[in-house]
């Protein structure tokens, strides 16, 4: 009994997500997509247009393969942030694309063209969707004496 329990709780999650799941096929047609690994039913995979998360699949930079396959240190915050996004999607369901996706890819596109004439968009991970991706992630956000700001794990790895 408890192995069909598990199919059906893993089908009622895609169902939940089901906008996501769609979204996320639909990525995988335009980008293309190689698969890397799962992790807590979140499928992570490499892509030419990478750091994207819809529901239960993860899109990292094709560039940094090897170094993702590895478990580097210095990349698992970034893989750690993705699965921050996959958790927030569990929680918000058919909503997440109007309460955290939609949101997100604006904060990116309006930073990328306005973060010179806008101090205030100098750290990407200051906006709310991010906060909640590293916080459910267990990460933190820490400046550099060059003034980026990178991501540190404050726990161990859940990947």
């Amino acid at each position: 009994m408890k192995p069909y329990f598990h199919y059906f709780l893993q089908i009622f999650v895609w169902l939940w997500q089901l906008p996501q799941v769609v979204v996320g096929c639909l990525w995988c047609i335009v980008a293309r997509p190689r698969y890397l690994y799962s992790h807590h039913h979140v499928h992570l995979f490499t892509c030419r247009f990478g750091g994207v998360s819809f529901g239960p699949m993860a899109f990292y930079d094709e560039r940094h393969r090897t170094v993702l396959l590895s478990r580097d240190p210095r990349v698992m915050p970034y893989l750690c942030h993705e699965y921050g996004h996959s958790m927030d999607s569990r929680l918000w369901g058919p909503l997440y694309l109007l309460v955290i996706g939609a949101p997100s890819g604006v904060h990116l596109w309006v930073r990328r063209w306005f973060k010179t004439r806008w101090p205030r968009l100098e750290n990407y991970y200051d906006f709310y969707t991010e906060r909640r991706a590293n916080k459910k992630a267990g990460l933190e956000v820490v400046k550099t004496p060059a003034g980026r700001y990178i991501l540190r794990m404050t726990c161990p790895s859940k990947l």
